[in-house]
């Protein structure tokens, strides 16, 4: 509570924007606040709160207060996953409706001008394959959902991804660092070019010592380095503030191939339970 009160000091309080259209928690409201405190200062930042904490409807309300403010005067790219762009979508919908927005996909998708709108959904995949129309455009924010798929930083898309420009960088992902610290260092990269040396001397520096030699010294100055642009709040940290779990029973009934495989393997396996059985008696079946 006492590191929650010291941070609240330093970091403004933003009030929700009008239009929001949700009742925000207290710690999305202190994730409006981060990056609203984020673009104030010119830095980029990873929301990397726990799967289910709510980072599209933090980087939303964030989004709508920009525009509510007037200072949203080109398109933001929203950069996600072909599973998850529905979903901003009908979060944007649902919370924010006041944000135009454009799904950049399908085959009309060269039809579209950014300006018309204030939020452009696009993929990692349409990123490539449609590179010159991106790197043409300015964007104001340039967000990275699910992040992780930057963390090679020699491949295309990742280096694509490099050469667009925005006024602003944001990313989200609930795992920022998964194998090694090479990930971290392409994230901030894309972020921050600079803030952790180029490749060769953040492994230099902090990857060999950290990860080779258990390097303490190297890992708290690392630490200290990256913590100011990372916001990492998990389920247990908030579960005050959760609502209860909810949980609903379906039955459904097996029918067609479904049925059939499921007794074709029901038989088998109660054969082999009744073969064990009678060799080795049921003490030694278990």
């Amino acid at each position: 509570d006492q590191l929650k009160q010291l941070a609240l000091a330093h970091i403004p309080e933003i009030q929700p924007p009008l239009g929001l259209q949700a009742q925000l928690r207290e710690y999305q409201r202190y994730g409006l606040s981060w990056l609203q405190f984020l673009r104030m200062s010119h830095f980029g930042g990873i929301l990397a709160d726990d799967m289910g904490l709510g980072k599209t409807v933090q980087t939303l309300t964030h989004l709508l207060y920009e525009k509510e403010q007037g200072r949203s005067k080109a398109a933001t790219l929203i950069v996600a996953p072909t599973s998850l762009v529905g979903n901003w979508l009908v979060e944007a919908k649902r919370f924010t409706p006041q944000l135009k927005v454009l799904i950049h996909h399908g085959s009309e998708r060269h039809q579209d001008n950014f300006d018309d709108y204030d939020l452009v959904i696009s993929t990692y995949g349409l990123i490539q394959r449609d590179k010159e129309k991106f790197i043409r455009y300015s964007f104001y924010y340039l967000i990275l959902d699910e992040a992780q798929f930057i963390k090679n930083s020699r491949t295309k898309t990742t280096q694509i991804i490099q050469q667009l420009h925005a006024s602003h960088r944001l990313c989200l992902t609930g795992t920022p660092l998964e194998n090694h610290l090479g990930e971290l260092w392409s994230l901030f990269h894309f972020l921050m070019p600079g803030l952790l040396g180029d490749a060769k001397q953040f492994r230099l520096w902090f990857r060999t010592p950290i990860e080779k030699y258990a390097d303490r010294g190297r890992r708290e100055t690392l630490i200290k380095r990256v913590q100011p642009f990372i916001l990492r709040r998990t389920k247990n940290q908030v579960a005050r503030e959760l609502p209860p779990k909810t949980e609903m029973t379906h039955t459904i009934e097996v029918i067609g191939a479904q049925r059939d495989l499921y007794e074709a393997i029901r038989m088998s396996m109660e054969k082999k339970v009744r073969d064990a059985i009678a060799k080795q008696g049921l003490c030694k079946s278990h």
